[in-house]
């Protein structure tokens, strides 16, 4: 999903402030925002003891990682992923980072076209999109995704995952022409990319259908999945680690939270068949990885055509795009 560098051009540090005084009744000192992650907009937040706190907006307005069917559909799924993370953390997972509820209970509040939701400050590392900084904390991140696809909990909140490719309408009409690719520094480049890769990127989405016709049959190995397991997502903390951003939490197969870290050991699929008593099975691995560049491409070539002028944010979309589409 898309990289974020820059801060909402219609979300302000002090629309952030007055969300989190008014919503969770944090009396605000500061708001810096912080040029980090994917797919959502991040905030660093102190309150007046110096108590810290994490805000996360998320645009309800395109598709993306929140996926199709508008901005009521896509807030409906958000609140059901992150009260999923709630009851997971309420049913003793301690590596779930889960959002702290509002006055009311509500997990996301609404304004300008995002939904915002508040966090509390970990003290831990990060890392960045990546390979895992180490094979003790892929392994501890195994056992967090072995945790929950274990857990029964709150099964009936989950958003389903439909395995559907996020703006892949529109990326449909940019390869038949429908939506042209006129003015804009990255027209023409972004034109010869597709042209070049027309043939290749049909013939991906023609076998992620049936994949996915064949992922219906397997409806009852489905268990709550993060979606996004990856060393990004994780933080090494004092006795062990935690997984952050359950916004793509869902009910899927449970290669969809393996992939992230097969691919970097194969004998991790074998340890997990030991702990669950589930075989990993090797086309539901590559039916996720392949949604995964797919949904890539699809983000990055609809940022692209909408650009305007170039900055950081488009030029780490131009480069990962071309990357995803040579990986394809």
């Amino acid at each position: 999903m898309g990289r974020v560098l820059l801060p909402p051009r219609d979300l302000t540090d002090a629309d952030v402030a007055g969300v989190v005084a008014g919503g969770w009744g944090v009396d605000v000192r500061s708001v810096t925002y912080l040029p980090v992650g994917f797919g959502s907009h991040h905030w660093a937040v102190v309150d007046a003891l110096g108590a810290r706190w994490f805000a996360t907006a998320d645009d309800l307005r395109a598709p993306g990682h929140l996926g199709e069917g508008g901005p009521d559909a896509r807030h409906d799924r958000l609140d059901r992923a992150l009260s999923t993370a709630r009851s997971l953390r309420a049913a003793g997972i301690a590596a779930v980072v889960a959002p702290t509820p509002t006055a009311e209970g509500a997990v996301t509040v609404r304004r300008e076209g995002h939904a915002i939701s508040l966090y509390p400050h970990v003290d831990g590392e990060s890392f960045g999109w990546g390979p895992f900084p180490s094979a003790a904390v892929r392994d501890a991140a195994l056992d967090v995704v072995v945790e929950v696809h274990t857990t029964s909990t709150a099964s009936d909140l989950v958003p389903p995952n439909d395995l559907a490719v996020p703006g892949r309408a529109d990326l449909e009409a940019l390869l038949d022409r429908r939506t042209t690719v006129a003015g804009g520094p990255y027209a023409a480049r972004l034109a010869e990319l597709l042209d070049r890769h027309d043939a290749d990127l049909r013939a991906r989405l023609r076998a992620h259908d049936q994949a996915v016709d064949a992922e219906a049959a397997l409806a009852d190995r489905r268990v709550i999945t993060h979606g996004e397991p990856h060393a990004g997502n994780v933080m090494a903390v004092l006795g062990g680690v935690r997984l952050v951003d359950w916004d793509t939490t869902a009910l899927g197969q449970p290669e969809r939270d393996l992939w992230f870290l097969v691919r970097e050991d194969a004998e991790l699929a074998a340890r997990y068949a030991r702990q669950t008593g589930v075989e990993v099975r090797d086309d539901l691995l590559d039916l996720h990885r392949e949604w995964f560049a797919l949904a890539d491409v699809a983000a990055f070539a609809v940022q692209l055509a909408g650009a305007v002028s170039e900055d950081a944010e488009t030029e780490v979309a131009w480069e990962a795009l071309r990357a995803e589409v040579a990986g394809l």
